[in-house]
């Protein structure tokens, strides 16, 4: 009677905990895709832009990254890392001027026709991401929600005018590019939400830190939303 109701107690007490596995981890989780490549296209803009510089509604820029699941491969609930390349540009009605080590917008004046003007910043990004997902259906496909945090390092800036040469007051098509452009903050981070279902979600990334260096630039804040992709 003694050894009964102590293997009863004992099967109790761990029924919680059994049935919290099967609930996690199942015989089905084996097939639980672990989005190794994320391809994110997004329209990227300016929250907080000076009052005369006119955003473009599509500036269209790409994210490109490898993540790998470090804790809870196989379960609903998980945690994974990753590294790659983020493109944001935006498009504009303004070129950038510097004076007395502060960067500023000028808009290109009125009477010139350009077909391109943009600025574009490129970083190398690690991503921490904490995931939810539901057990992948016979198709492998499942419901998915991500929320995580990038930290990003400048790789590149730049600014690219095709139009007419305003500067020196000629109707005459000209291209320009300038590199390495002065005061922007050669760090960011970073919020991203990630929902969707199989391989197709939808993304949206806040920017907690300006563009910009402070006190030596407009104070824009990058925000960008978009479709994401998500692969193995």
């Amino acid at each position: 009677m003694f050894k009964f109701f102590k293997y009863s107690t004992l099967s109790l007490a761990f029924l919680p905990l059994n049935l919290f596995s099967q609930n996690i981890i199942s015989p089905d989780s084996s097939k639980m895709p672990n989005d190794l490549f994320v391809v994110n296209v997004l329209n990227n803009t300016w929250l907080n832009s000076p009052s005369d510089v006119k955003l473009m509604p599509v500036s269209i820029g790409s994210e490109v990254y490898y993540t790998s699941p470090v804790i809870g491969k196989l379960s609903k609930l998980s945690v994974a890392i990753g590294v790659g390349i983020s493109i944001n540009n935006i498009h504009n009605n303004s070129l950038l001027y510097d004076s007395m080590n502060t960067s500023y917008f000028k808009p290109v004046p009125g009477g010139y026709n350009y077909y391109k003007n943009k600025i574009s910043t490129s970083y190398l990004e690690v991503p921490l991401e904490f995931r939810f997902r539901t057990m992948p259906d016979i198709k492998k496909r499942n419901f998915k929600v991500t929320l995580g945090a990038k930290f990003g390092y400048l790789l590149s800036s730049y600014m690219k005018y095709s139009g007419e040469d305003f500067r020196n007051h000629s109707s005459k098509n000209v291209k320009f590019k300038e590199y390495r452009l002065s005061n922007i903050l050669p760090y960011r981070y970073s919020a991203f939400l990630r929902i969707g279902y199989g391989k197709i979600n939808f993304i949206v990334n806040y920017t907690f830190v300006p563009l910009f260096e402070k006190n030596k630039g407009p104070d824009c804040i990058p925000l960008s939303y978009g479709l994401s992709f998500t692969f193995y």
